[in-house]
């Protein structure tokens, strides 16, 4: 893995100073197609320490050429991704890890994976609307901003979930504050139609995703523990294999149920499933049976 995003670097160095405008585009197509492979490669990896030293070299990489191709949906929607899943996949796993016994690790975490998830939504939403484009819809009433939303299509989902995925991750980070939950609607709709265009990208997580909003908005603002069972329910239809549905399942919609017989279920099902049941998402795998074992261990903080 680390020799396939050495490779990208290079590449992207050499495209950065010797590339004229005239290639730019041809450029571009070789980056993103090296950007895609890299990514693959990441996620595919089952080295968990491996894939958390070697991901921010990639990320590096894409933002170095995103600086020079601004206009580039498809960076912009990788960058979203690779910030979010790592912000999700390491940083969460340790503010988990660490929310009780170092405060001062457990801030550092908190406050790398607040920026990280900015970041990536910044990017998400600069891939659905570029520019100023961007500044108008974020002020458009909700009912507007839901009419926008249907203005894309398929190809545009991955842009769609991920721009989502960051920006109520970011959100999730900040649900002590009130304020946060004024765009949690915005973030549901995004989903929604997600949901109406590919219920089944990347392995139904759009329903886990609501699930999650469902069980942790209070109900008096939305939340619905009723709803949330549907959405996980559904997303573990689509694909069981994903086994961070099941953390989720767990972290989210059993310990704000107090359900501890389901939450205990869930998370032992994470550790005795097959992380290579799905091999090109063998690290997000490998990271849910690392989660279900640390909240496993935590669990009295939770009942």
């Amino acid at each position: 893995m680390q020799n396939t995003i050495h490779k990208i670097s290079v590449v992207v160095v050499m495209c950065a100073l010797f590339c004229g405008c005239s290639i730019k585009k041809t450029a571009t197509t070789v980056i993103g197609k090296l950007a895609v492979d890299g990514s693959v490669v990441v996620e595919s990896e089952q080295d968990v320490d491996l894939a958390r030293t070697s991901t921010p070299s990639l990320i590096l990489t894409l933002e170095v050429f995103a600086k020079g191709n601004p206009k580039d949906k498809r960076l912009a929607a990788l960058l979203a991704r690779s910030y979010g899943q790592y912000a999700f996949g390491f940083l969460e796993e340790d503010m988990i890890r660490f929310k009780d016994s170092d405060k001062t690790a457990y801030q550092k975490s908190f406050d790398r994976a607040d920026l990280f998830y900015q970041r990536g939504k910044e990017y998400g939403l600069l891939a659905l609307w570029p520019g100023k484009e961007q500044e108008r819809v974020l002020t458009l009433s909700l009912d507007e901003f839901k009419k926008g939303l249907a203005k894309f299509g398929k190809h545009d989902v991955p842009a769609l979930f991920w721009a989502a995925f960051c920006w109520g991750n970011w959100l999730n980070l900040h649900r002590d504050d009130p304020g946060a939950f004024i765009d949690v609607p915005r973030v549901e709709a995004m989903a929604q139609r997600i949901l109406e265009l590919n219920p089944s990208y990347y392995y139904g997580s759009a329903h886990s995703f609501l699930g999650s909003i469902a069980s942790a908005r209070p109900q008096m603002l939305g939340g619905s523990i009723e709803r949330a069972r549907e959405e996980f329910d559904a997303a573990l239809k689509i694909d069981d294999r994903y086994l961070m549905t099941k953390v989720l399942y767990a972290q989210f919609f059993a310990v704000q149920a107090q359900d501890s017989a389901l939450f205990e279920k869930l998370l032992t099902q994470v550790e005795n499933g097959d992380a290579k049941a799905l091999p090109e998402q063998r690290l997000a795998n490998e990271l849910a049976k690392r989660r279900a074992a640390l909240l496993l261990e935590k669990r009295k903080k939770y009942f």
